[in-house]
């Protein structure tokens, strides 16, 4: 039987019904947004073939998305295996980078609840 049989394929049939009532504009983009502060695990590499697959099942595609929530833990020898693992396990990603701006180029802040005691949901800063 198919892996991606729409029988037994929950995502497949939610991301099936997205499109056919066009709420995807005829297109599925999926991302895998690992942290580059270790090595790819087999809860990963599931992911992988779970957010690249069904990219590829619906002719879309999924971006590569290196998070740096905690940057003081990551490092470029993190960020160039975890590349390398995705390649070997026969998926390409579209684009280059975390999209538009390069890295540091910006930086978003959100006001939470200024009325909080814990000072960090005050005025957090997202490294996104």
């Amino acid at each position: 039987m198919d892996s991606l049989d729409t029988g037994r394929h929950f995502l497949r049939q939610w991301i099936e019904a997205d499109v056919a009532s066009g709420r995807t504009g005829g297109k599925v983009v999926t991302r895998f947004p690992p942290e580059p502060n270790g090595f790819l695990h087999i809860g990963h590499a599931k992911a992988v073939c779970i957010d690249f697959g069904m990219a590829a099942a619906f002719g879309g595609e999924c971006h590569l998305r290196l998070d740096d929530t905690n940057p003081a833990k990551e490092s470029d020898e993190y960020a160039e295996n975890i590349k390398k693992d995705i390649r070997w396990l026969g998926f390409e990603w579209s684009g280059e980078g975390d999209g538009k701006y390069g890295d540091g180029e910006w930086c978003l802040r959100a006001k939470i609840d200024m009325a909080s005691p814990n000072i960090h949901f005050r005025d957090p800063v997202l490294y996104r």
